[in-house]
């Protein structure tokens, strides 16, 4: 009974800490998200590519971060080496199809926005690497106390977009979901 009274509670905790938007606000705040990652992620690639070699290794937080410059043809692990046009032709698709869904449906929950954004902002700030630096991207982000793939600013936008817009989802889905019988069955 008390785990019931418990998860009514944060249940009804979470309705009250959704907050929709429509349409138009849903934009004013993607679009200068999306210009904002995509901005941080070329410019921290300027200054690798500028004062970074390839293959040095600077280490940034001790055993926890160094900086090492790598241009990667492929996707993470090296996989898919040399399919820039698949790439670029997927990020350009993934935007659009995002564009789309956030302009064809009425209203937006905050965080699917900017978990959008930064998926958005991460793709072309990796599609615009492959255009310019002939199919490579610019990667100098390692993690030192692991065996991880070197990565960027846009990684970080792409793989976090994801996994909190995935438990976003989760969570507001269920709720809204336990809304929709609650109505049904009150009429």
């Amino acid at each position: 009974m008390t785990e019931t009274l418990e998860k009514s509670s944060l249940e009804k905790s979470l309705k009250k800490r959704r907050i929709f938007i429509g349409v138009a606000k849903a934009f004013a705040l993607f679009i200068p998200l999306v210009v904002f990652w995509v901005a941080m992620d070329q410019v921290t690639k300027v200054f690798a590519r500028r004062y970074l070699e390839v293959g040095q290794q600077v280490t940034a937080i001790p055993h926890v971060i160094d900086l090492t410059l790598v241009f990667n043809k492929g996707a993470a692990f090296g996989m898919m080496e040399g399919s820039t046009l698949y790439f670029v032709i997927s990020a350009l698709v993934i935007t659009i199809a995002v564009v789309l869904y956030l302009a064809l449906t009425k209203q937006h929950s905050i965080i699917e926005v900017v978990t959008l954004a930064l998926v958005i902002g991460g793709a072309i700030g990796n599609a615009i690497d492959r255009l310019v630096f002939d199919g490579s991207v610019t990667d100098f982000i390692a993690f030192s106390f692991i065996d991880f793939p070197v990565f960027n600013v846009a990684d970080i936008g792409v793989t976090c977009g994801c996994a909190l817009f995935i438990i976003a989802f989760v969570f507001l889905y269920r709720v809204t979901e336990e809304d929709n019988t609650e109505k049904s069955i009150n009429g």
